[in-house]
Parts: C-alpha cells; structure tokens; sequence
C-alpha cells in the first residue's frame, strides 16, 4: 500500500491461533480495531472522548495468506472513502511484508452516546489524511 496513513504493529500471542497453527480469522477484526485505535491517539483523538464517535457498518476480510504465533504483525491502515458520515478503512495486515489480510471496514460517525450519525469534523477529517489507493497485493509464494 503506498504511503499509509498510520502502521500499527503487533505480536501474535499463542492464545490467537487456531487449531491449524494460524490466527483465527474473528482475531484479525479485533487487530483491526486495535489498529484504528493506536491510529486515533497518534493523533489526539480518542474514540468517545470528544463529540462524535465511530460505529462499525460492515466489515469485509480477505485472505492472502496466514499470520502465525510469533509473527509480528503490520498493519498499514488509510482512508479509501469520505462520505457525509461514513468513510471507509482499509487494514492491511502483513508478515515480513508478505500481506496476509486485507480488512475494509466502513465506518458511521455518531454522536458520542448515542447511535444518531452526524458529520465526522473537518479537523478529525484532515487528521485521518488523504484518501489512499490499494492496489492488489502481490501473489503469494
């Protein structure tokens, strides 16, 4: 992914893997989240901290190959979409810079404390960065 935004990086614990030795696919949502939250306070921010918050409206994971205990795992994370109040995140997850996960996740703005979408700021907007293109990742080994 050329330029991201923000890279989050992360050990693969034991107790995230499978039976077949890799992490388990829910894990990699809760890396994503974990991403987007180191992500927020490189810049200030705080989810639920400040007028507005984010809620999760879908998220889509493909597999390019496995993470396994004890990789380390990086996550380049950029913007591919504003709207009004939702935008969306790619999350893409390697090994070694080997991508093993692409994760998009669209997200709503919301007013902190409730469910009600408002407009993300025009500050927390600039602070995200300029909308990323991804290309394909290359073939596997």
């Amino acid at each position: 992914m050329p330029r991201p935004a923000f890279v989050h990086h992360l050990d693969i614990r034991y107790g995230e893997c499978d039976q077949q030795s890799v992490v388990f696919n829910a894990n990699y949502l809760a890396y994503a989240d974990d991403a987007l939250d180191h992500w927020l306070r490189d810049q200030g921010q705080a989810t639920g901290s400040q007028e507005w918050d984010l809620m999760v409206k879908s998220a889509q994971l493909v597999w390019h190959g496995s993470a396994r205990w004890p990789d380390r795992l990086s996550i380049a994370c950029g913007v591919t979409r504003w709207g009004r109040t939702s935008f969306d995140v790619i999350y893409r997850m390697s090994v070694d810079g080997q991508v093993v996960t692409d994760a998009r996740l669209v997200y709503v703005s919301i007013a902190t404390g409730s469910a009600s979408p408002v407009q993300l700021p025009p500050d927390a907007v600039a602070r995200f960065g300029e909308v990323v293109e991804v290309p394909e990742p290359a073939p596997g080994p």
